[in-house]
């Protein structure tokens, strides 16, 4: 194992500069950090570049092959690269997960298996939430409108918990598209939308080839996601409230989607 004890250290200098979105692009990485997400990138096979650890920390070391380049550093080391409040002296750089991640058109992927789509839903908290949520439930592919938070975004991966390891997610360009793609399948897209002829989802019966469609948390959806939809559909809240946040909205529609499928 390395030890480094220069905050101004190249590769120091280097893993910081991966909070920048535009030089992990650049290099196919992503960073993430804490004990529980390292034990579930191993668990799920994620494939490590490196993993830099404080001496409290190195013993974690042990059950990484010869291939993830070890490094040990002190405290004040550590506080350059971290971005946590409390860091927890475990930091990875992972090459992106192609396997998971791709950037295509619906038709290309596999068109069987339960799905969700997500547009332009702009907090990296929420979509880690949704991550975690259909990965929970046994949503086969989230579909992502290419404007959404970025899925390597670090508080997106600490909010999935792990999960952004495993779910499958396609990144996809053209969402009307995809909705006439899903249609022409077979498949019955609702877009949640407040509109005069919004479906109201206790009328709905969801089976294996219902879709839901969640907008921007501000701006819901637009007019030609909706018109390509199935339906407009709304979630009645009779106590009052005008709106639910966008990760409460989809956890109460993959719960629907579950309990479609199991029945």
């Amino acid at each position: 194992m390395e030890f480094i004890s220069s905050r101004n250290n190249e590769y120091i200098i280097y893993c910081n500069s991966l909070h920048d979105k535009k030089n992990r692009d650049r290099d196919g990485v992503f960073i993430f950090e804490g004990v529980k997400l390292f034990h579930e990138a191993i668990a799920r096979k994620v494939p490590l570049v490196s993993v830099i650890f404080t001496e409290g920390k190195k013993h974690l070391a042990e059950p990484l092959p010869d291939s993830v380049r070890k490094i040990c550093v002190t405290e004040g080391v550590y506080q350059k690269i971290s971005s946590e409040k409390s860091p927890s002296g475990v930091f990875c750089i992972a090459k992106a997960i192609d396997k998971f991640h791709k950037l295509a058109t619906i038709y290309i992927n596999n068109i069987n298996g339960s799905k969700i789509i997500l547009n332009s839903l702009r907090d990296p908290g929420n979509l880690g939430t949704v991550i975690r949520t259909a990965l929970a439930f046994g949503i086969d592919e989230v579909i992502l409108s290419a404007d959404c938070a970025d899925i390597y975004n670090e508080k997106t991966i600490r909010a999935s918990m792990g999960c952004l390891f495993s779910q499958k997610i396609t990144i996809c360009p053209d969402i009307v598209e995809a909705v006439t793609a899903l249609k022409g399948q077979g498949f019955k897209v609702y877009a949640t939308a407040l509109m005069e002829n919004s479906l109201s989802l206790d009328e709905l019966c969801c089976d294996e080839k219902t879709v839901f469609i969640i907008g921007n948390e501000g701006h819901g959806l637009p007019d030609d996601i909706i018109s390509a939809s199935t339906s407009p559909l709304i979630i009645p809240m009779p106590g009052g409230a005008e709106s639910l946040n966008a990760s409460v909205a989809s956890t109460i529609l993959i719960w629907e989607m579950y309990k479609g499928r199991k029945n």
